[in-house]
């Protein structure tokens, strides 16, 4: 089978054949024909001349070049991030964070702890004035100590009436002593007893009066609820505070409290990236609020929440921290996530 362009080569060396031909016949038959028919010959033969040397023309063209194949697409390098290089930003939150307030009005009289600190359950974080509670406490020990006197004194005299009584007996049996002088001893050992027991009745009831005070005293006394950390200082020394919010001067908050057990980190994945975080993997987290205190510190992925944006495709994912943390960012500040493999140095060197 002949290529293409040798085919086109041979109808055009035909086409000229063929016009010569013509042409030579027209030739040979002017002589005999008339001078019009003549002219009408030599037009249409003009005419064919031209057309076959157009079709000669498009015969000798080159045949175009087929076209390439389109190349496939390159696949993109980065079609997906491997295991081990996601990075995203999360940020910090708590499910026990207590802001600790005062449950009557007085003002701060002292702040215990500063932001920060570490501190156990029932520890003393903040005491607030109370003058009348005060004073009423002082009265009241002053009362107690005044009563534990007088049950003393009751107590030594009951002693001595019946020190007494049992002399005035002894002497009765031996006649040396009369009816009324063991009547007389008989009569002060009761009333020393009824004085020793109105003195025991006076000293709890004064220990009982400065119990209530004491008590009282306690909405006074802020303590830790928990152990934990304190993340803010909320109120000043010498400001007003009272449960509820009593305008621009009063405050209501004296501490925020948290308990490093339940600090986590929520991040925003897309669900078609589930499949790269196994469960109980590792995540190295740095806070972008303190990132020369927090840095790398391995959390573990906890679970996966419910649908963050549905358009999006996107779930919460929550972490863990794999150990304990002495310095706890602030709350709500972004983190920045780097999930790494479950066998990554970085998270078996650093957990406990």
């Amino acid at each position: 089978m002949h290529p293409p362009s040798q085919h086109r080569g041979e109808q055009s060396g035909q086409g000229e054949q063929a016009l010569q031909r013509l042409v030579l016949r027209g030739e040979q038959g002017d002589a005999a024909a008339p001078a019009p028919w003549r002219r009408r010959r030599w037009l249409a033969a003009a005419l064919g001349a031209l057309a076959l040397a157009g079709a000669a023309a498009w015969l000798r063209q080159p045949s175009p070049a087929a076209p390439a194949p389109a190349a496939a697409p390159a696949e993109s390098a980065n079609s997906g991030p491997a295991p081990g290089s996601l990075r995203m930003t999360g940020f910090f939150t708590a499910h026990e964070l207590v802001q600790i307030s005062a449950t009557v009005l007085a003002r701060v009289k002292a702040i215990r702890v500063a932001e920060g600190a570490s501190v156990k359950r029932g520890e003393l974080l903040v005491e607030l004035s109370n003058i009348r509670g005060d004073n009423d406490v002082r009265s009241a020990e002053q009362r107690l100590a005044a009563e534990k006197l007088a049950a003393e004194k009751a107590a030594l005299d009951a002693r001595n009436a019946l020190q007494e009584q049992q002399r005035q007996a002894a002497l009765m049996a031996q006649g040396f002593s009369t009816r009324k002088a063991m009547a007389d001893a008989d009569l002060r050992l009761d009333q020393a007893r009824l004085e020793l027991a109105r003195s025991h009745s006076n000293t709890a009831d004064a220990a009982a009066n400065l119990h209530a005070f004491q008590s009282s005293q306690l909405e006074y006394a802020i303590r830790a609820p928990f152990a934990g950390v304190v993340v803010a200082q909320n109120a000043r020394v010498g400001e007003v505070v009272s449960p509820t919010n009593g305008g621009s001067y009063i405050r209501s908050g004296l501490l925020t409290l948290l308990n490093p057990a339940t600090l986590e980190v929520e991040v925003s994945v897309q669900e078609r990236l589930l499949p790269q975080l196994q469960r109980g993997g590792c995540a190295l987290v740095s806070s972008l609020a303190q990132p020369e205190q927090i840095r790398a510190v391995p959390f573990r992925l906890a679970r996966v929440g419910n649908t963050a944006d549905r358009q999006r495709g996107a779930v919460n994912v929550v972490l863990a921290p794999m150990r304990a943390m002495r310095v706890l960012p602030i709350l709500d500040s972004s983190a920045e996530v780097e999930f790494v493999g479950a066998g990554d140095g970085r998270c078996s060197t650093m957990t406990e």
